[in-house]
């Protein structure tokens, strides 16, 4: 089941309503981004709900397989390990912008 458009913009937007008054309608550059770390998220959850799969049909794989899966896996964790440092910028970012505001008069 889709959203609406109003449901989406709740979803995106509801507990922030002075932030989406300034930020809403601004066209973003980032939509591949955004789509990239939905998707790096989606395969952290999936990893963690289906450990246990993953490891009883790798007990069952060739070692060739075997270590394409252990190399997928190094790939997802860089992929985290880029996304984390990108928040961790962000969040740096985003205090320092409540910093600033606070020093407005």
């Amino acid at each position: 089941m889709s959203l609406t458009r109003e449901g989406q913009f709740e979803r995106e937007w509801g507990n922030t309503p002075e932030l989406a008054k300034i930020l809403s309608e601004k066209p973003s550059v980032s939509d591949y981004a955004f789509g990239q770390v939905e998707m790096t998220l989606r395969h952290a959850i999936l990893l963690r709900e289906y450990e246990m799969d993953i490891l009883s049909e790798a007990a069952n794989m060739d070692h060739e397989r075997r270590e394409q899966l252990r190399l997928d896996l190094k790939h997802e964790k860089e992929r985290l390990l880029s996304w984390a440092i990108h928040f961790s910028d962000a969040k740096e970012f985003t205090e320092e912008v409540v910093r600033k505001l606070g020093q407005l008069p």
